[in-house]
Formats: structure tokens, sequence, C-alpha cells
């Protein structure tokens, strides 16, 4: 008969596999919301949007948006 041992700990080979789907599943949370955030940022007039970090209009709608989510989310993991 087979057991199970519960208080495994998990190796660091499976910690970091979680961390990184954790990771990508918090991406693909945040990032609609930071594409809609950006999608509204180019509808605002150009000195206001250059006082938003990251939002000036320089890159394409979606890099700006994948740099958003991309810069807010290593903090959870922290």
């Amino acid at each position: 008969m087979a057991s199970i041992d519960v208080g495994k700990h998990l190796s660091s080979q499976d910690r970091h596999r979680s961390e990184v789907r954790q990771y990508w599943l918090m991406f693909c949370l945040v990032y609609p919301f930071c594409l809609g955030f950006a999608a509204i940022a180019r509808l605002l007039p150009r000195n206001r949007r250059d006082s938003m970090p990251g939002f000036g209009g320089n890159h394409s709608l979606f890099r700006e948006a994948r740099m958003a989510a991309s810069s807010c989310i290593p903090f959870a993991f922290r």
C-alpha cells in the first residue's frame, strides 16, 4: 500500500516551477487591466500622458501594457 507524505517539502525545482506558474497566472490577470489603462492613457492629451511613467506613448500599446504588468507583479513575490 502506498502512502503520501503530506508534510513533504517541495524541492527547489518544484518551488521554482510553482512560482513561474503563479507569475504567469498573475500576469494573465493583470495584463488586461494594464492594456485598458494604456488604451485610456492614449486618449488623454499629451501633456497629461507625460506625467504617467511608462505610458508616454513612446512604445506600442501592447508593449506599454506588458511593461506595466511585468513591472508590478514581482512585488507580490517579495
